[in-house]
């Protein structure tokens, strides 16, 4: 008997993904020219939770012209702070992992926001429990802002 198994790690069509209520996503227009990121993206968020004891997830994509979201590079943290205010807009750093890659011409790059990316990594009970030994669940729901008191952003790593 053969069996197969599909591996489960790179390169991934995120639109279903990207479909769901609880993930965000930030979009560029096509691009006019290639771009090339060459190192370790930044996204800065201004983020207001419920729950001082949440996760917050950061991928980058790339959007080909039919639609198709692949995954370049991501990073997940845990944001255990439990002198944070509920409902405070704080600002979250979320340097992700290395990456070496071209966006081409007519292509678009995108940023996808989630509270969690399980089951590839733990999910975060929301206590403030050790996940591995945590029993109740507690949501928690972010409210990601983008405005000019609150610029979240992103910083690619440019080759010029």
């Amino acid at each position: 008997m053969i069996v197969s198994a599909q591996a489960s790690g790179g390169a991934r069509n995120n639109r279903k993904l990207e479909r769901r209520a609880d993930v965000i996503t930030f979009t560029t227009t096509p691009l006019t020219e290639s771009v090339e990121v060459h190192g370790r993206p930044v996204v800065e968020l201004h983020v207001a939770s419920d729950n001082a004891n949440g996760d917050l997830f950061a991928r980058v994509c790339d959007v080909d012209p039919a639609g198709r979201s692949i995954n370049v590079t991501d990073r997940i943290i845990r944001c255990t702070e439990p002198d944070t205010t509920p409902g405070e807009i704080g600002k979250v750093r979320i340097t992700l992992d290395p990456t070496a890659h071209r966006f081409d011409v007519g292509h678009q790059i995108r940023l996808q926001i989630s509270g969690g990316a399980f089951p590839r990594f733990a999910r975060n009970p929301g206590t403030g429990e050790d996940p591995g030994t945590a029993i109740a669940l507690k949501p928690v729901t972010h409210t990601v802002h983008h405005n000019a008191a609150h610029p979240s952003n992103i910083a690619l790593p440019l080759v010029k």
